[in-house]
């Protein structure tokens, strides 16, 4: 695959060092829906008209006003089928046990519905178990269908080094795979990357890099790429391999587990991988499908979603999501919604994930439930939503789940917007208590 020219890696790169770091919908039924809906906590409300999609083909006026119009007229990016597992010789004697490369993908399918109160009962928010990959994290399915790939072309070849730049999980990932298949692995991170993702890294006998502030983790990759021609540069957040691994996987794996039934995709982006082959396969299926982005705020997603202009990203805390520039991975033309979500929804979503459903996951998953919650909370007709836990809070028990990290980062670990006094009905009217805050 050709890389990317180097203007355009400066270019990437200089917008995310100016930002130091890295809604809603539902199907229209045959009745008008309600202009508002109001949330019973102090989230704000949800523009129903403004942000409610396509349904069976058919596309609601309001989204098309909130879709930029260039994102309106690009086709979505075609992919092929497949398996992210190779295909193994006939000739070869199957093994008699599980082999650990086996064990990425076809992960559970578990009910979150518990965290929110769907304002339809039979509404659900499903989550797709990414923690059960032996990386413990979604990023295994991308690393593994990379790496076979340049296998089967010829370009990763036996005691080849793999250098890859990651905020923290694809380095996981590609450290255990290159420990798995005889590699040197060289990872390259920045300091937002939690001490437990640094450690895993270095575990599995990876070579770890931290840039220094100020200085592009990404750009270290190419430019090492560059020095050692030899080396084989995983370059996720433009490799198109990337959003194949979950069109091959993802995708089919949740329109398996739901019978067909989601109606919504949910899930947040960074490269873009997930969101993009996920949401274009379940599209592929059936085009009524939604396709919600989660973005953190300070992430110049939503903007770019709406405007078509990629602006000055700002500093926010969840890790591995969100970007302050657009990757070559990611294809912004199949998302139907952004849900903007801030750091202490995020956090506050995980705390409540762990104690309502016993699931002790990432900021991200947070992020991405607390964006599925708000659909769930805010639609009059029935949903199956899914999103994913894209990795486990085990890797972050430093910052997320440390009282103390968060206070000093202005977030308060005790609050949960959902457990506070619901609103009366006179609040709610007067922009009270859990009344109108503004656009979710």
């Amino acid at each position: 695959m050709d890389r990317p020219s180097t203007s355009r890696i400066w270019s990437l790169c200089a917008c995310a060092l100016a930002a130091q770091g890295e809604g809603l919908l539902h199907p229209p039924g045959p009745a008008r829906l309600p202009t508002k809906v109001s949330s019973t906590v102090d989230r704000g409300t949800v523009d129903l008209d403004e942000l409610q999609g396509r349904r069976n083909g058919r596309r609601c006026p309001g989204l098309e006003d909130s879709k930029c119009d260039e994102l309106r007229r690009r086709e979505l990016r075609i992919y092929e089928g497949g398996s992210i597992h190779q295909q193994k010789p006939k000739t070869r004697e199957p093994s008699r046990y599980t082999q650990p490369v086996e064990l990425i993908g076809n992960t559970p399918l578990v009910d979150v519905t518990a965290v929110c109160e769907p304002l339809h009962p039979d509404t659900v928010v499903l989550a797709k178990l990414e923690v059960q990959n032996p990386g413990l994290s979604i990023k295994d399915r991308v690393v593994l269908n990379i790496f076979n790939t340049a296998e089967a072309e010829g370009r990763l070849r036996e005691g080849a080094t793999v250098v890859a730049a990651s905020s923290g999980n694809t380095g996981c990932s590609v450290a255990m795979l290159c420990a798995i298949r005889g590699y040197r692995a060289v990872v390259i991170t920045n300091e937002k990357c939690s001490k437990e993702k640094c450690d895993a890294i270095t575990a599995y006998g990876a070579e770890l890099l931290i840039v220094p502030p100020g200085e592009c983790y990404m750009q270290k990759e190419h430019d090492l790429a560059s020095e050692h021609p030899d080396w084989f540069s995983v370059d996720q957040y433009e490799n198109r391999h990337n959003p194949a691994a979950h069109y091959k996987s993802v995708g089919p794996e949740i329109w398996r587990q739901t019978a067909g039934d989601v109606t919504h995709f949910v899930a947040a982006g960074s490269t873009g991988g997930t969101i993009t082959g996920t949401g274009a396969y379940l599209k592929e299926r059936n085009p009524g499908v939604q396709v919600v982005l989660a973005d953190p705020t300070g992430s110049v997603f939503s903007e770019y979603f709406k405007t078509g202009v990629c602006g000055a990203g700002k500093p926010f805390l969840v890790e591995g999501v969100g970007k302050a520039n657009i990757p070559g991975a990611m294809d912004m033309a199949v998302v139907d919604a952004v849900v903007d979500v801030d750091d202490q929804d995020a956090f506050a979503m995980c705390r409540r994930l762990s104690r309502k459903t016993g699931l002790c996951i990432g900021g991200s998953a947070g992020l991405n439930v607390e964006a599925a919650a708000r659909l769930a909370e805010a639609s009059p007709e029935p949903l199956t939503i899914v999103t994913v836990l894209a990795d486990s809070g085990v890797k972050y028990l430093s910052k997320v789940y440390n009282d103390e990290y968060l206070a000093e980062n202005g977030i308060d670990a005790n609050l949960d917007k959902r457990e506070q006094p619901k609103p009366t009905s006179r609040q709610a009217r007067l922009g009270g208590a859990g009344g109108f805050f503004g656009r979710c």
